[in-house]
């Protein structure tokens, strides 16, 4: 009789434990953006209104062929309603990666404020990360703004007789 119990708590904690292993779950989400020579990439904890595209690299804890989707949310961003999403896309994992890859471009540029990134795994939330999307610093601080109101200064050609 011992040897029955001893086999069936063997087996059930032997499936509890296959059971847990089988569900496909998030590692690591980062963030990257194309590097200034345009060639490689940079991970970043944030991104600058001009940075094109937004890289998003998610890893996954299974090799299981897996859907995955990633939903661009606008948390606080000027202009924008509260929770509206502005990018979706879904990559669908083949078995052989655990690393999925997405890239948001916008046609313009990004407006400035706060996201997160909603990632779902076979249509559930799974994870999310908040990030920025800053203005970029200016590229000249020195540099000086005309007045409103004032006319512009056009250059003078000089003739020479």
């Amino acid at each position: 009789m011992k040897i029955v119990s001893v086999i069936f708590l063997c087996l059930f904690f032997g499936f509890s434990i296959f059971a847990q292993t089988d569900k496909v779950g998030i590692e690591t989400i980062s963030l990257w953006r194309v590097g200034a020579d345009g060639a490689t990439n940079e991970e970043t904890e944030g991104f600058l209104t001009n940075d094109k595209p937004l890289l998003f690299c998610v890893k996954l804890n299974s090799l299981k062929p897996t859907t995955v989707k990633m939903l661009l949310v606008a948390v606080d961003v000027k202009g924008i309603k509260p929770e509206t999403k502005s990018v979706t896309i879904s990559f669908t994992t083949n078995g052989k990666q655990n690393i999925v890859n997405f890239r948001a471009n916008p046609e313009g540029s990004w407006l400035a404020g706060k996201y997160r990134a909603d990632i779902y795994i076979n249509n559930k939330l799974a994870a999310n990360k908040e990030f920025m999307i800053e203005k970029p610093p200016s590229q000249n601080e020195n540099e000086t703004v005309p007045k409103p109101n004032s006319k512009p200064r056009t250059a003078r050609r000089i003739r020479k007789n």
